[in-house]
């Protein structure tokens, strides 16, 4: 496929590869500018284009939306994906990120005290979700000042802790590996079928002449 950050793809095109995303909500983005890699000049016609960095962008804050997800954090989110591509790296398929509902606002703060939300702080697993026991998946929110790492909770001292209103508190499981690979590979899809068409048009004859050396 073309380089990562090169503008290329039409709106149409983003349109149908991002599930749920409208067109007035894609020029509202491009509009406030949340967009790392975006063509800044469309030219007269007005058709600006996407690189396959931003394609990925539109992709996560999308399906982000989705899930009520305010829109500064999902930016910063999918830029920090970005530069992963950027940067020639890839994002496994496997990888997902937890996003508990008790630190939105604390990511919030950080994000709008211009801040980045690293992924790393959102607990990423480079494995099957279906792979990871339930106790990976949830937290037991338990007030402490203590720091290290967090073990297992057996039965008991889950029942204990329950009695006194300390259980597992909600959390989203975005599959992160899955949206962006999921984008590139229609991405190239499209390249595919475009570099299709060219080979093609180029081997096709020329009409009403006359070929090389053949008789008058």
């Amino acid at each position: 496929m073309t380089t990562l950050v090169k503008p290329k793809f039409s709106q149409a095109q983003v349109l149908k590869i991002v599930p749920g995303l409208k067109a007035k909500a894609l020029q509202n983005w491009n509009d406030r500018k949340l967009l790392s890699v975006v063509d800044p000049n469309p030219g007269r016609q007005g058709k600006r284009l996407y690189s396959a960095v931003g394609v990925v962008e539109l992709a996560i804050m999308s399906r982000m939306a989705d899930l009520g997800i305010p829109l500064n954090i999902s930016r910063s989110i999918a830029e920090s994906v970005a530069k992963v591509l950027a940067g020639g790296r890839n994002v496994d398929w496997d990888m997902h990120i937890f996003l508990r509902l008790s630190v939105m606002n604390e990511l919030l703060d950080a994000v709008e005290a211009g801040k980045e939300v690293p992924i790393g702080l959102l607990g990423p697993r480079t494995r099957p979700a279906t792979q990871i026991s339930i106790d990976k998946l949830t937290e037991i929110n338990i007030p402490s000042d203590r720091r290290g790492p967090r073990h297992s909770i057996d039965e008991g001292r889950r029942e204990t802790l329950a009695r006194k209103g300390i259980h597992a508190e909600p959390v989203i499981v975005f599959p992160m590996g899955e949206i962006v690979n999921g984008a590139l590979a229609q991405l190239r899809a499209l390249d595919e079928v475009e570099d299709a068409g060219d080979i093609a048009s180029r081997r096709k004859p020329l009409s009403g002449g006359r070929k090389h050396g053949s008789p008058k």
